[in-house]
């Protein structure tokens, strides 16, 4: 089984980020349109939202790098920060010259030069810097599929090397200068599915991966390790033999090299315990280990950070030197995400460290941490009324504490930014906020939104999208705590009032607490909404979808179709119903590991039939992540990509109600580095259009394609001094009377404008 992601994931982020404010810059001109904003004058709106979290602190010596990813109100925002002084200073790092656009996957010290890898359109994309402050990129990158790719970067035999993990195994990349990788296999690291190497370690010369070994057809596990002293290209199995320590099953969870030896951090049960034997069994205690190349295995079971009375932390991270060492762990999800942090000594046993206690209001979320010469700098993320900022504190010797946070300013809220323009009954509704305050806004000419209704929401709920036609509205989007988050849904019957459901619409949570709603509609059989769910170990994912009469009771449809098996994952992205009264839900169902684009059928929204649409031909995956309906067809967007290739998009058609689909226009395949962005179907009178950005990030620029009769889909020349500039996001469009809405950001990233305009669709 792979997990495959939502390929809208990033888009519907930057939807319901864009909904919460803008920067200063807003461009002035004839096609802008006009917001009422009377009355906004609360709290809400003076709040600048906020919501980054913390993706790397790495430091050598007093040198530190610290990197935050998220939004603000300018949409997509990325902070990487240096200090040559332990975090008492900041300055900003710059990526070919520029603000990052996107957050660094990994940072590694090696050689007297810092090494980023960058994700852009799976691939990981390398980037050199002497000083920590200004990188370059170096070459074409390698390629990596995140949806079930792992990487780890580290500087071994004067080389640097990546190491990829995915369901064929592990991959070598090797390169001298960071620009020019070579890739080739691990020998001596088995193809068993029952070996799991989950985390490695380097000095410079010596590599280790550990991790587990099952022994198939019994319930066994013990501790693995494999060395490599070529850079890894060639392994050997040294394995300690840990069934006197543990003999009930044990693995390793970190390896950290401290200078003099390499540790280890795992699980291990003492002999009165054997894994697997039913649900009352005691959770593993600690398991600590050292050992040094050419010497022998240090094994011994520790309760002082795991005492088997308790649910078993995961180790987020164990570093250190000989004289000191730092482990951080992590049990339970969402506000109930318990994150703990250790250091040790001398002795043997871990002792907990005092952190500061979070202030009234807020949680503090623990993500890294960093052994200062002075003390340990610790990186948590602040949640306090749905904003999410990072704060970085020193631990000095003595127990005192000291803030260190980079200063990160947040935009401030001048004007609406739109998440989402809706065309219904002769009106568009447009979904946005000011700050913090949610609004839905009308305008009877498309271009003057007069009337404004005032959402109140929970602080850690936001809507991202919305459905409006005769039959009522529809608002969807999250309530989150941290790292989890389930279904929101505001609903409206034609003539009658709002109605808002949170919860779980799918079925019980999932491991992380996750059943979003990926897409909701309000339809001649009621109120629709869809998504997927992950069994409870999250190897299958099934999709999901609920309905409702009067939105404030939910039930989850249950069809045989939609349930998802070993490599067979399926998942629902879009719904429609067509002016035949047709209801369509499209997304994927996996076969032997591939996805295969699907929409299924209902005349009754009972009973589900899915009709599966050719695959792309040239790629691997297809999946459908949007549809409209017209009366002289029904369009399907077709998302199709292959690892160590691009994406493209392929407009399908349907004349019959969707029961056959035909392939039709394809759009230019997004290479390397390049990638679709913000991309929207829409309905354009009786025909169809499709907007959206393609590009570097940098330099994403808009695209549009028109089409009649929803078959054949014609470029079209897309012109506004607003959409000249670099890096364009389009958050929000609808077509209106021959005339296209679009609201969105341009710029450099820490320098963005807003717009909201209109302008004619060109014929």
């Amino acid at each position: 089984m792979k997990t495959t992601p939502r390929p809208f994931a990033a888009l519907a982020a930057l939807l319901l980020f864009a909904a919460t404010g803008c920067t200063g810059g807003w461009i002035q001109d004839q096609s802008r349109l006009e917001f009422n904003t009377s009355g906004m004058d609360s709290e809400a709106v003076k709040t600048p939202f906020l919501r980054l979290e913390i993706t790397e602190l790495v430091n050598d010596g007093a040198e530190v790098l610290f990197s935050a990813s998220g939004s603000d109100a300018t949409g997509r925002r990325t902070f990487v920060r240096h200090s040559a002084d332990g975090g008492k200073t900041w300055e900003n790092v710059r990526f070919n010259g520029r603000h990052p656009d996107l957050a660094p996957y990994r940072i590694v010290r090696g050689g007297g030069q810092w090494l980023a890898l960058v994700i852009e359109n799976s691939r990981l994309m390398p980037y050199m810097s002497q000083d920590g402050k200004d990188f370059t990129g170096t070459g074409p990158g390698i390629t990596f599929d995140t949806r079930f790719d792992g990487a780890e970067a580290y500087w071994s035999n004067n080389a640097w090397t990546v190491i990829t993990k995915s369901g064929k195994g592990f991959l070598i990349h090797r390169s001298q200068d960071g620009g020019t990788w070579k890739a080739v296999g691990a020998k001596g690291i088995p193809a068993d599915p029952n070996l799991h190497l989950l985390t490695i370690a380097s000095n410079g010369t010596s590599t280790i991966l550990a991790g587990q070994q099952e022994e198939n057809g019994s319930k066994a596990i013990q501790a693995a390790a494999y060395l490599s002293n070529d850079g890894g290209l060639n392994w050997k199995n040294v394995s300690p033999d840990s069934s006197k320590v543990a003999p009930g099953n044990s693995g390793f969870r970190g390896v950290h090299w401290d200078g003099k030896t390499f540790r280890f951090a795992g699980f291990g049960y003492p002999p009165s315990v054997y894994y697997g034997f039913g649900s009352g069994d005691p959770e593993a205690n600690g398991l600590n280990a050292s050992w040094t190349p050419g010497g022998k295995w240090s094994l011994a079971i520790d309760a002082s950070w795991a005492n088997g009375k308790e649910e078993f932390p995961s180790v987020k991270e164990l570093t250190g030197t000989p004289a000191k060492q730092l482990l951080l762990t992590e049990t339970g999800a969402g506000l109930l995400t318990d994150y703990r942090l250790y250091e040790r000594s001398s002795a043997p046993v871990w002792k907990a460290v005092h952190l500061p206690a979070a202030a009234k209001n807020q949680y503090n979320y623990l993500s890294d941490t960093a052994l200062l010469p002075e003390g340990i700098l610790a990186a948590s993320n602040v949640t306090e009324n749905g904003t999410t900022r990072p704060s970085v504190v020193l631990l000095d010797r003595k127990g005192n504490t000291e803030d260190r946070t980079p200063d990160i300013p947040a935009a401030v809220s001048e004007a609406p930014a739109v998440s989402q323009f809706v065309e219904a009954e002769g009106k568009v509704l447009a979904l946005g906020s000011n700050g913090r305050e949610t609004s839905l806004w009308t305008a009877e000419d498309g271009k003057t939104f007069k009337d404004r209704t005032r959402l109140t929401l929970e602080p850690r709920q936001s809507l991202s999208g919305m459905d409006s036609n005769a039959f009522g509205d529809v608002m969807y989007g999250t309530e989150d705590a941290w790292n989890s988050a389930k279904g929101l849904l505001w609903t409206r019957k034609s003539g009658g009032s709002w109605q808002s459901y949170s919860g779980d619409l799918f079925g019980p949570r999932s491991l992380r607490g996750e059943t979003p709603v990926l897409a909701a509609t309000v339809t001649s059989r009621g109120f629709l909404a869809s998504g997927s769910r992950a069994d409870d170990d999250r190897s299958v994912t099934s999709a999901s979808l609920a309905i409702s009469a009067d939105g404030r009771s939910w039930k989850r449809i249950d069809v045989p179709s939609f349930v998802g098996k070993k490599d067979n994952d399926r998942a629902i992205y879009a719904l429609a119903e067509t002016p035949g009264k047709t209801l369509l839900a499209g997304g994927f169902m996996e076969k032997s590991v591939q996805d295969a684009p699907a929409v299924w059928r209902s005349a009754d929204a009972k009973s589900w039939t899915p009709v599966a649409l050719a695959k792309v031909k040239g790629y691997t995956d297809s999946e459908v992540v949007a549809l409209a309906a017209g009366p002289k067809a029904t369009v399907s967007l077709v998302r199709a990509h292959q690892e160590g290739k691009g994406t493209r998009y392929v407009l399908y058609s349907s004349k019959n109600q969707g029961k056959t689909w035909s392939s039709g226009t394809e759009l230019p395949e997004a290479l390397r580095e390049r990638s679709y962005e913000s991309i929207h179907l829409l309905r354009d009178g009786d025909g169809f259009a499709v907007l959206g950005t393609v590009g570097t990030p940098a330099e994403q620029k808009p695209f549009l394609y028109t089409s009649e009769d929803g078959k054949e889909f014609q470029a079209k020349d897309l012109r506004h001094e607003a959409l000249n500039g670099e890096s364009i996001d389009i958050g929000a469009a609808t077509i209106h009377n021959g005339k296209l809405l679009l609201s969105g950001f341009a710029g450099e990233a820490g320098n963005r404008k807003q717009f909201a305009l209109t302008v004619d669709v060109p014929r």
